[in-house]
């Protein structure tokens, strides 16, 4: 049975689906799980996982308390500001404070949008130019990967 018909599939959820049967093979994991999504082999782990194509030994299920993911195709991602590294990202320099900025917030070159701590370094991530937050893509608290876009500035 594909995974498509199994779950409402939007392209965001379809490339996290790729990107962790990937690592299984990658890694020789038997079981992962990333927000709210697992995907486990069954059987021997030299059998690799499928994605969106019959399913041979491959599960995947899907948290119900995942949110719904929107359908991010329309969005220009040569206008990402894009995470430096792996770590945690924090919209707020501390909880008590508002977030670094909003969607519909001018911003100039240099402003920062975020922090990502990494190895219990608070590392800020600035806009590499200027212009309007048109959509921001993470929340505070969210693990974030090299490269993932973090904010969309037009």
């Amino acid at each position: 049975m594909c995974l498509c018909r199994l779950f409402s599939c939007n392209k965001a959820m379809k490339n996290r689906i790729k990107v962790l049967s990937e690592s299984l093979e990658e890694f020789g994991l038997t079981e992962i799980e990333y927000k709210g999504l697992r995907v486990s082999r069954g059987g021997s782990a030299s059998a690799a996982p499928q994605v969106c194509a019959p399913v041979v030994n491959t599960q995947v299920v899907a948290d119900k308390k995942e949110e719904a993911v929107e359908d991010d195709s329309a969005i220009d991602m040569s206008k990402a500001v894009k995470s430096p590294m792996v770590g945690v990202a924090y919209t707020k320099p501390d909880p008590d404070s508002p977030e670094f900025v909003k969607v519909g917030d001018k911003v100039s070159e240099g402003t920062t949008l975020c922090l990502i701590e990494a190895m219990k370094t608070y590392n800020p991530v600035k806009s590499d130019r200027s212009g309007t937050v048109k959509k921001i893509l993470v929340k505070g608290g969210d693990s974030v990967e090299f490269e993932q876009p973090l904010f969309i500035i037009e």
